[in-house]
């Protein structure tokens, strides 16, 4: 179910004409804010004007339906919500956890597992269903086919791509923390491409590629 938080409101008021003049009486509440409670449906302002007379109205609360669906593509899934304001955190069903930096409409698992998305909208939150995601295998090529130069690097590296990775080609980079700091897919049609490091801070990171056939995985240095 929904998560969501109503902060307390403006209070409405209303004018006094029984006292002998036209005072403005602010209405109080005992309803306790934030209301996190999705089956509360109004709030109860009462009007006292210090003289033994009262009056009260209701406040209707909406509260936000959130479209939770997702919608699977290959190995990408992608929430179906692109309203305005809308954000994503996409987690591990596995252990519930948060995966850091993924955080887009859209989630490419980097490996078989079952993932879902927290959307947060006007001030609610909910989660999708899980979705399971199995992970084409992928044959793994030797050391001669991909390698990259140099490494160590602090700028540019040039990968040296045989011909079975030519095509579709996935790269992407990940620290030993398993964050993903790196992803670009392009058609590669020569043996040789250059990806800028520039951005990345010094340590050890795993660079994968893939075309969808043949992957390949490599240490990669920051220097």
């Amino acid at each position: 179910s929904a998560i969501c938080s109503l902060d307390e409101p403006q209070a409405p008021t209303a004018t006094d004409n029984c006292s002998g003049g036209n005072t403005t009486i602010t209405a109080t509440t005992t309803a306790n804010f934030p209301i996190t409670d999705t089956t509360i449906s109004e709030i109860t302002w009462t009007y006292d004007n210090g003289n033994g007379l009262f009056g009260s109205q209701t406040q209707a609360i909406s509260w936000q339906d959130i479209d939770t669906s997702t919608t699977i593509s290959q190995e990408t899934i992608t929430a179906n919500n692109t309203d305005n304001g809308v954000t994503y955190q996409w987690i591990n069903c596995s252990n519930n956890t948060i995966i850091t930096g993924e955080t887009n409409v859209s989630y490419t698992p980097t490996q078989s597992g079952s993932y879902a998305v927290i959307i947060a909208q006007n001030g609610c939150q909910d989660t999708s269903s899980c979705q399971s995601i199995q992970l084409a295998s992928l044959k793994e090529i030797t050391n001669e086919e991909f390698t990259i130069y140099p490494n160590p690097t602090s700028g540019e590296i040039s990968l040296n791509i045989g011909d079975q990775l030519k095509g579709q080609l996935e790269i992407t980079i990940f620290s030993t923390l398993g964050k993903k700091v790196y992803f670009k897919k392009t058609n590669v049609n020569t043996k040789q491409l250059t990806v800028s490091c520039t951005d990345l801070k010094t340590g050890v990171y795993i660079m994968n590629i893939n075309n969808g056939h043949k992957k390949a995985s490599r240490k990669l240095i920051i220097k």
